[in-house]
């Protein structure tokens, strides 16, 4: 019987992740959480995230009908709770919550977070439904030196095509790949390219 892998066998010496993101969407937003958030939510939240940090936040929507376009403005608190360090962020809204983390170290540890969240959120709320679940893992290759764009190193040969791809006088103000794959229980989504910040205008 092979032995259990140690952490430091399937870590990265250099990891590249920016912000690891798990979100809950709810099948309808929930009015209570508009102006108050219920104590035992916050009491919960704070073990976790102890800077309370709620913040004034609106929509506006437009609205069209066949004789005229109005708009709709609804305001909400936005409530945030912050690591000791501003490491990692709880936000909850009306219609989700989610949680990111800027330095992130183990899954267990956010999946343990989450799932106290989720189910001190639940008990409040009965009536709540979630409708999509989602874990996002951001990696920001920031390479320095003569070739910024050789990513062989850190990418699949196989993924890299677009990369050698060439239009005749013209030069790529950014280029994405898209790969979305189905599996048992879950859908996989694999993004990736050069965003550009500058674009359109470069």
């Amino acid at each position: 019987m092979s032995a259990e892998p140690t952490l430091s066998s399937i870590c990265y010496k250099r990891n590249f992740l920016s912000e690891v993101i798990v979100r809950v969407d709810l099948v309808s937003p929930l009015p209570e959480l508009m102006n108050e958030l219920p104590k035992s939510i916050s009491k919960t939240a704070l073990e976790i995230f102890p800077i309370d940090e709620p913040k004034p936040a609106f929509v506006q929507e437009l609205l069209f009908s066949q004789k005229e376009l109005s708009t709709r403005k609804q305001e909400f608190t936005e409530w945030n709770f912050h690591g000791r360090n501003r490491e990692k962020r709880l936000t909850i809204i009306p219609e989700a919550f989610f949680i990111v983390h800027k330095k992130y170290e183990r899954y267990e540890n956010l999946r343990n977070e989450f799932t106290t969240i989720l189910e001190s959120f639940l008990n409040h709320f009965e009536q709540a439904q979630p409708s999509r679940l989602g874990l996002r893992y951001i990696n920001q290759l920031d390479l320095q030196g003569p070739s910024p764009l050789d990513w062989q190193n850190y990418i699949s040969n196989d993924l890299l095509g677009l990369f050698s791809y060439d239009i005749e006088g013209g030069s790529p103000s950014r280029i994405f790949h898209n790969i979305e794959v189905v599996l048992d229980d879950f859908n996989l989504r694999f993004q990736f390219g050069i965003h550009n910040p500058d674009y359109p205008a470069s």
